[in-house]
């Protein structure tokens, strides 16, 4: 079920880009996505080494930690992308 959870979460976050792109002016494109491009080359370097850093913490189950980490990490996303503004997803819904 864990996996189904972290594919499904996966399969949401490989779509970013596309929102960046449809949430911002069209001259802004190319930022929008490039910001996203760069969270995302940061977040294969920081989320793996927070990971490694917490799998022995609920020891003695092991690895628990880990996965407690990756989904901690899953919702911090799941915070940032409801906080954008309710404005831009009401005109969207217009187009």
């Amino acid at each position: 079920m864990g996996l189904i959870l972290a594919g499904s979460a996966n399969s949401f976050v490989q779509q970013y880009r596309f929102a960046a792109s449809d949430f911002v002016d069209d001259a802004l494109k190319s930022r929008a996505i490039s910001r996203v491009l760069i969270g995302g080359i940061a977040s294969a370097i920081i989320g793996p080494q927070i990971v490694l850093h917490n799998k022995d913490l609920l020891y003695p189950t092991p690895f628990a930690g880990a996965f407690l980490s990756g989904a901690c990490l899953f919702i911090i996303g799941l915070l940032f992308m409801t906080l954008l503004p309710k404005q831009a997803q009401k005109n969207k819904r217009l187009h």
